[in-house]
């Protein structure tokens, strides 16, 4: 099964070399273009939960996929 995601690439603020990718499921059955425009308060929230870590690009994909969406 297939799940809408938004895919932040996040930094430590206490050494910008150390990246990563987190993903956060949302709800499937909205589009792709709905997920980019409903984003913002879910990477509020995160950036709120994970004090130590910036965003630096984000983008929506459905689970699997590598196609870039901001």
């Amino acid at each position: 099964m297939e799940f809408l995601e938004i895919v932040l690439t996040v930094c430590s603020l206490a050494n910008a070399n150390i990246c990563e990718d987190q993903r956060i499921i949302v709800d499937s059955s909205v589009s792709l273009q709905k997920c980019a425009m409903q984003a913002e308060p879910t990477m509020a929230q995160w950036a709120v939960e994970h004090p130590n870590w910036t965003i630096m690009r984000w983008h929506c994909e459905y689970s699997g996929h590598q196609q870039r969406k901001t």
